[in-house]
């Protein structure tokens, strides 16, 4: 079973993408969401977690330094932006970060 983490600050966005993933992939995957990276962090050594969907821009902790954390954790950990911004940093931190997707 492939572990997902969808980190977002915006609930129906989050819901959103949990629901699409559900649909396509069923009783494969097991889903933990969250509404900003502390809440993640804080999960995520009991989730252990081997994909990271999460937005850059939110509260208490963006999601580039949530993802470059995940990967001390969890070096096999894929990434995966989620974000409205094309922001320079954002993308070069991606780069840095070996993300799958932005």
């Amino acid at each position: 079973m492939t572990a997902i983490m969808i980190v977002e600050d915006e609930a129906p966005a989050r819901k959103m993408v949990s629901h699409a993933i559900k649909n396509k992939y069923g009783n494969t995957v097991s889903i933990y969401e969250a509404s900003n990276g502390l809440d993640a962090l804080s999960a995520a050594a009991g989730f252990k977690p081997d994909i990271l969907l999460t937005d850059i821009k939110m509260p208490k902790m963006f999601g580039t330094e949530l993802a470059h954390k995940i990967l001390e954790l969890f070096p096999n950990c894929k990434i995966i932006f989620l974000s409205g911004y094309s922001n320079k940093t954002f993308l070069k931190t991606a780069i840095k970060l070996q993300v799958i997707d932005y």
